[in-house]
């Protein structure tokens, strides 16, 4: 699944748009091809520097650092940051970050616990998750966005050349019934 979501943003990116509102729920399962779907937040990448009209855009538990923070020149990282929150729901089984919390509160949730939340959820939640995995993973939520894996590293990296395994840990349960 991570796989073809990162295809997805590489084509997108490629083409110099940011979807801005990447979540389960704008993605559709076609007999196990996905689909991403909902443009309406979707923009042109600007010229670095220039920014944007909107700062939060798109869903909560999704949104990313530099948006809660209210920069408004934010990057493809946007995106990516996204993927790495949906790629945690489908490993954990339910959203990584948010629920009835205000954007503030997220913000200062993440300056201040982000690392000790992925190691929680590498050792406690998901023991089983590979070392690339994890590395994948932590890319993608890289708190910074300079840092953040874009979708060309992501596929390049070592995981999405590992065979896939069926999930069979405790707690994983599949976004697509």
């Amino acid at each position: 699944m991570m796989r073809q979501l990162v295809g997805a943003a590489k084509k997108m990116h490629a083409s110099h748009v940011i979807h801005r509102d990447n979540k389960p729920e704008n993605i559709l399962n076609s007999f196990g091809d996905l689909k991403v779907c909902d443009f309406g937040s979707a923009t042109f990448v600007n010229p670095a520097g220039k920014p944007y009209k909107e700062c939060l855009v798109g869903t909560l538990p999704y949104t990313s650092p530099e948006q809660l923070a209210g920069n408004h020149c934010y990057g493809l990282g946007f995106d990516m940051w996204a993927l790495g929150c949906i790629m945690g729901e489908l490993l954990k089984g339910a959203p990584l970050f948010g629920g009835d919390i205000t954007d503030k509160e997220l913000l200062a949730d993440l300056s201040a616990n982000l690392d000790d939340q992925l190691n929680e959820l590498f050792y406690d939640v998901l023991p089983e998750l590979s070392p690339a995995a994890r590395e994948v993973l932590s890319g993608l939520l890289a708190f910074d966005p300079e840092k953040r894996m874009t979708a060309a590293e992501a596929l390049d990296h070592r995981w999405f050349a590992e065979e896939p395994k069926k999930a069979n840990f405790a707690g994983f349960a599949p976004l697509f019934g």
